[in-house]
This record gives structure tokens, sequence and C-alpha cells, in this order.
């Protein structure tokens, strides 16, 4: 299993913030990965997808700042896209990889979109945006509410966190990635109290800087084969989209090089963090292929 061979350690930034990243060993063949999870998200949000990819490459994902093990800046300008799209910068950097790969989930596409019309990155081969990259719906923030107020609860035990998750609907059905993810989301503090280790403020300053553009009009810039990724579920409700069928088409619509796949019976969450399906297939035969034949076109699993 790729969670038995995962190893980590600690990137410092130019601007001395922490970042905590994890590395799933794969052939040395294969053009290496690095993800960028989401707003409430953290680097195992991934582990996954990576059991499938590592079949062919080796896979690198980071905690953003403000989440997981990485350092939590004070508020005041410490958050938002620009700040993190630097943080991708300088880690690529440090990685120092002839070439690589992006794949990136909700919040981590956007910073891509970003990244990639903001700094030269021409070792920057395939992306894959998975649920985002592009405006986000008006009522955005209310779709991922649950999300956000998680992170301002505690609990008395291990044992109660738990059993609070498994009756979230988003996490059915339950399974080993889930609690894998999860775990890392929280810290235990003295007498066994349990709380996220993400602040709320984080989240609500990478929102807000994302007012202040339009990923729609950086998507044209995009040079790379690129793989939108959409989820046929809602997040709430049936049609409670993240990235409805109308906002993917027309990313692609954008994209020079892009290729819509949508995944039936998955939503925001799992399409990413079930266990790896014909989603993670497809991904994975994307970074290995040229996906030129399918250019401008939509896949359905």
């Amino acid at each position: 299993m790729c969670l038995e061979r995962e190893k980590s350690g600690f990137f410092i930034t130019s601007k001395r913030v922490k970042l905590y990243y994890l590395i799933w060993e794969g052939p040395m063949e294969g053009v290496p990965v690095v993800c960028v999870h989401g707003l409430t998200s953290n680097c195992r949000y991934f582990c996954a997808l990576a059991e499938e990819l590592t079949k062919d490459r080796t896979v690198y994902s980071y905690d953003l700042r403000g989440r997981g093990d990485s350092d939590k800046p004070e508020s005041s300008c410490g958050y938002g896209i620009r700040c993190h799209a630097a943080d991708l910068h300088e880690f690529l950097t440090w990685l120092d990889l002839p070439a690589v790969h992006l794949v990136g989930h909700s919040f981590g596409a956007a910073i891509i979109v970003y990244y990639l019309t903001h700094y030269e990155a021409p070792f920057v081969e395939k992306v894959v945006l998975i649920e985002g990259g592009m405006d986000y719906p008006p009522h955005f923030r209310e779709q991922i509410a649950h999300s956000i107020n998680r992170l301002g609860l505690c609990y008395h035990s291990l044992e109660q966190y738990w059993e609070a998750m498994k009756k979230i609907p988003h996490y059915h059905p339950w399974n080993e990635y889930y609690e894998h993810y999860l775990r890392h989301d929280v810290e235990v503090k003295a007498r066994g109290w349990v709380v996220p280790k993400t602040p709320q403020v984080a989240v609500y300053e990478d929102i807000a800087s994302l007012t202040q553009l339009s990923l729609n009009d950086l998507l044209p810039e995009i040079r790379q084969e690129t793989l939108v990724v959409r989820a046929t579920r809602g997040f709430r409700y049936p049609k409670d989209y993240i990235l409805s069928p109308e906002m993917a088409r027309e990313m692609v619509r954008r994209l020079p090089r892009g290729v819509l796949l949508e995944v039936p019976h998955t939503h925001h969450i799992s399409i990413v963090l079930g266990k790896a399906g014909l989603s993670a297939q497809f991904i994975r035969r994307f970074l290995a292929d040229s996906a030129a034949g399918l250019r401008g076109k939509r896949v359905i699993m």
C-alpha cells in the first residue's frame, strides 16, 4: 500500500515559512507529480491517487501554509492565492526537477492556474485541474460552510472525533484514505482534547483573495496539456456543483490544450479521496500519453 511507502520532510521558504511535504516514491523513469490540495484540506488528500500514480512515477504533496504541519503565519496578508503561488514556485525550485506534472484539487487547482500564468515554468509538462481552477460560483462559500465550520470544533477524544467524521455524508463509504487524511487534520492537546490544525482565518483570507482576480481570464494563457476533471454529483444535493457542466465546458473552451473528464458517482471530495478507481486510472494514462487527439473533447468514464 502507498501509505506504507510514505516519506516526509520540511522545506523552508525565503520568507521563513516552514512547509511540510510528503513523498510517495515510484519508478524514476516517469515524470514526477506535485499535488496541491484545497482550502480546508492537507497533503494527505492525495494518498488514494498516489496509490495509482506511483505505479509509474514519484508523487509529491505538501501542506499549504496554514494547513497540516506547515507553519501558520499571522493573519494580515499571511495568506491568499499570491502567497500560495509563491510557495509553490519556491518548492518546485527547491526540488529542482528537470520536468514535472502538476495536479491540483479545488483551491489547489486555482493556485496552479495562478502560478503558471505568473511564473516562468517551462519544466511543467502537464496539468490536471480537479474540481477547480475557474471562477467559483457565487454561493461557493455556502457550499463549503460545513468544511469551514469543522475547523472551529474541538472534541473530547479521538474516539469522539472519529465518530463525528464517520457521520458526515461526504465521507461515505468510509475507507482508510479518509482516516489517513483526517488524522493529519487534527492534533491531540492536553487531556486528550482533539482540535483542527487549520485556523479558519487562513481559509477566509484565501477565499477573499479569489475575489481580486478572474481565474477564467487566466486560462487561455496556460500552454500545457490540461485535464479538467469534474464530479457529476452535487456537493450537498444532486445539482449543487462546485464545477457545473457549463463551467467545465467553458474551462475547456478557454484552455488552448484542454480535455474534460467527467467522473460519475463522485462528488467534490470522493473524486480524489475515495478509493482510486477509473478516474485515477485515466489521470495516470493522461500523464503517460499524449492527449492531442482528445483536445477540446469531453470524456465520460
